[in-house]
């Protein structure tokens, strides 16, 4: 068991004075002080006598004083009074007119003291005033005494020991814990230093024992008691208070130890009533006005709305019957033996709730989607400077730079570039902007990736471009080559000239289009595909898996790296933070792995992370484990910004680990390690 012991320290430099005799004076009042032997002032006797109106006679004046402190008490405990017995004062007096003209009187009786600044809660150094007064004239002296603690400096404080269980969790059977106190043991640990210590075994009586639940108001424990009992779900912190003693002097010990309380959640289900029935592709937002009970072990129970859940994948595109399935998770804080430390335990239930889609009202209605370029319109975030090179990007619909959504993408490797050129087409058509790449291949291609859409879909094709040399073409394929295309434009050889080059294609392919030789300007590109609705107008994507296993062995230290051939998985490293795939033979869920792929640090948008673009609501799975066997680690998906974490799961440090990712719409994310590295080892994505 962990002791929690409560010292105080205290540590005092004691500062003893032995104050010996001191002349001192002051005028009217003022208190002056002067080192030992010296004379303060000077008197004139002539002088004296003017004031007082005659050169003969006798008249006197008190010239100085000496105090004598050295048989007095300089020396107080905490909470002693100020005694001032045993000094001594003896005061010079001048006699104007004698022979002798001085004479030393003993006028001890006749001091006053002032102990005003004396402060006996307090340890110090403090000055004791004494003044003497004659024929109108005060003079002062002082000495200095001190108050020590017989506390400080040394070492007192408590330990308690309780090695009964920090934890209970209730069930049905046992609906309150209870808590035996009867072992628990308070000892007073005293000393001069952390070296020399004694400890003292207390009785019950000698401290006084409370506890609080959830840090709230103490309550105290009567010293019969020897079992808490009726405890519920929480947190309790029991102390033990002691009072110190030296003297005059005390001051108040505690120490504690805390007890743990769990309800486990025994169920989770929804409430009746809330909306079950929707409009087909409905904007109002299904299970938002869902209610719900969790119910403890204890028999404890709680009302929960839409913020408390976290709600599977809705479809509100598809007509008929559906089913969500909704999560409920919660974390209450216990207690690990073994780690002899508060850890958080968490409870998780789910419930599938049935509701209803109704009719497609634009089934078999004919739909166009239309998605567009213009490199020209800076509000979208074109319109770059001249030979700016431009990397592989995906557009958005509307043809916003570097965006996502969209249909057409560039395949550039960096060797595009941004141009100024302006032309004029056939059809009235003006641009002022282009992009200029050379001949197609593998980095060298406009993207039109149409898969997503049935096969009966039908898509038309527009590209505006043109050359400043002689007559070249560009050619539309299935592939990223100019080796056997589908099709091919007309001679270009004007670069004032924007050619239109349109094609007609099917859905549920990719096709790519580029130079046939040497570079060519792209002004713009319009790709519009008309389908037969029956839902969404788009097919589900096909599922995305990639088994790390098939890959080849090797270390990865390019920006990009595209490990499934359609760009939806994506690794991000370089030469200073690679990615590594090696052998690792590992078995989960029935599947037998034999590669890993090591993420070897915290990931960021540009490394150690992989990226993924998701197409439409899906759920993503992935296998993997922490690159530790003793510290579990997390797996983050971030959002495209990388800003936002979209969900985290915990990587098992002992294990593979399924993980499960559930995003609501299209985009870019990234998987990533919030800390440290983990071993990927499949990754799916299921639409």
């Amino acid at each position: 068991m962990k002791k929690l012991k409560g010292f105080l320290l205290f540590f005092v430099c004691c500062l003893l004075s032995c104050v010996t005799a001191v002349s001192l004076t002051a005028c009217n009042g003022e208190k002056n002080s002067v080192t030992d032997g010296q004379t303060v002032g000077s008197f004139n006797e002539n002088q004296a006598a003017a004031d007082t109106g005659s050169t003969s006679g006798t008249v006197s004046y008190l010239y100085s004083i000496q105090l004598d402190a050295k048989g007095a008490k300089n020396q107080f405990k905490i909470g002693e009074e100020f005694s001032g017995d045993g000094i001594k004062m003896t005061a010079v007096i001048y006699d104007v007119g004698t022979s002798v003209n001085t004479r030393n009187v003993d006028v001890t009786k006749d001091v006053v003291i002032d102990a005003s600044a004396f402060n006996n809660k307090k340890p110090g150094s403090y000055k004791i005033y004494v003044s003497y007064t004659y024929e109108g004239t005060t003079l002062y002296s002082n000495y200095t005494v001190n108050v020590v603690s017989a506390i400080e400096g040394t070492i007192a404080g408590l330990v308690m020991e309780y090695n009964g269980a920090r934890q209970a969790e209730l069930s049905s059977a046992a609906t309150k814990a209870s808590l035996d106190i009867s072992g628990l043991k308070v000892s007073l640990i005293t000393g001069k230093d952390a070296n020399n210590t004694a400890i003292k075994l207390l009785e019950r009586s000698e401290y006084s024992l409370s506890y609080s639940k959830d840090g709230g108001e103490l309550v105290p424990v009567a010293e019969n008691v020897t079992s808490i009992t009726d405890l519920t779900r929480g947190t309790y912190s029991f102390f033990a208070t002691s009072e110190y003693k030296s003297g005059a002097e005390s001051f108040t010990m505690t120490s504690f130890f805390t007890f743990y309380v769990l309800d486990p959640v025994e169920s989770f289900t929804k409430d009746e009533g809330g909306t079950v029935e929707f409009e087909y592709d409905t904007d109002k937002v299904i299970g938002e006005d869902w209610k719900y009970t969790v119910r403890y072990a204890s028999g404890a129970e709680e009302k929960l709305d839409y913020s408390d859940v976290e709600m599977g994948e809705a479809v509100n595109d598809e007509e008929g019957a559906q089913s969500v399935t909704v999560t409920y998770s919660e974390e209450q804080l216990g207690f690990d033996s073994a780690l002899n430390d508060a850890v958080s335990k968490k409870y998780s239930k789910t419930c599938e709730v049935a509701y209803e889609i109704g009719e497609n009202p634009n089934a078999g209605a004919e739909v166009t989607d239309k998605f567009t370029v213009d490199f020209a319109d800076t509000e979208k975030g074109w319109g770059l400077a001249k030979d700016t090179q431009i990397p592989d990007i995906t557009l958005s619909p509307d043809g916003t730079y570097n965006g996502t959504g969209s249909v057409i993408s560039l395949l550039s490797g960096g060797a595009a570039k941004a141009k100024v050129q302006s032309a004029t087409a056939a059809d009235g058509s003006e641009f002022t902007n282009a992009v200029q790449m050379g001949t197609i291949s593998s980095t060298k291609a406009w993207k039109i990736d149409l898969s997503e859409y049935e096969a009966a879909a039908q898509a038309t094709i527009k590209v505006y471009a043109s050359t400043s040399s002689s007559p070249r073409y560009i050619v539309l394929n299935t592939s990223a080559s100019v080796t056997d295309p589908i099709a091919t434009s007309e001679a270009m050889s004007s670069k004032s000239t924007a050619y239109l080059t349109e094609w007609e294609v099917s859905g549920g392919a990719v096709y790519y289009i580029g130079s046939t030789d040497s570079s060519i300007n792209y002004f713009a590109l319009e790709v519009s595909v008309t389908y037969t609705s029956g839902g969404s107008g788009t097919v589900t994507p096909s599922p995305v898996t990639l088994n790390v296993s098939d890959l080849t062995a090797t270390t990865y230290t390019e920006a990009e790296t595209d490990l499934t051939g359609d760009g939806s998985i994506t690794v991000l490293a370089n030469s200073e933070k690679t990615v590594v795939i090696d052998g690792s033979e590992k078995t989960a869920d029935g599947i037998t792995f034999t590669q890993r792929m090591k993420l070897g640090g915290t990931g960021t948008i540009d490394a150690r992370s992989i990226k993924l673009d998701i197409k439409g609501p899906a759920t993503i799975t992935v296998y993997a484990m922490s690159g530790s066997s003793s510290s579990d680690r997390v797996l983050n998906l971030n959002d495209e910004n990388f800003d936002t974490i979209v969900n985290d799961q915990v990587a098992l440090g002992a294990s593979v680990t399924k993980l499960v990712y559930n995003v609501s719409e299209s985009g870019t994310y990234y998987l990533a390690s919030a800390s440290s590295g983990i071993n990927i080892y499949y990754i799916s994505i299921n639409y």
